[in-house]
């Protein structure tokens, strides 16, 4: 959740067969995906929306640096 500019995500990602970030902030989601490792476009999916506008199935939720 808060993905901002994708700094977490991309060490998550590397651990998880597949990974949703969003943030409700375009540019940020823009700047992360940008900075997605080419070996792990496969497993992230970006989304400009807030934790309300999304209904999703999920093992694992991180909320970090969001605050």
């Amino acid at each position: 959740m808060g993905c901002g500019e994708g700094r977490l995500s991309v060490g998550l990602a590397a651990d998880a067969a597949r990974l949703l970030a969003f943030d409700p902030d375009a540019e940020s989601v823009a700047a992360a995906r940008r900075s997605l490792p080419a070996e792990l476009v496969g497993r992230v999916s970006y989304r400009v929306a807030s934790a309300q506008e999304l209904e999703i199935e999920r093992d694992l939720v991180v909320f970090s640096w969001s605050l």
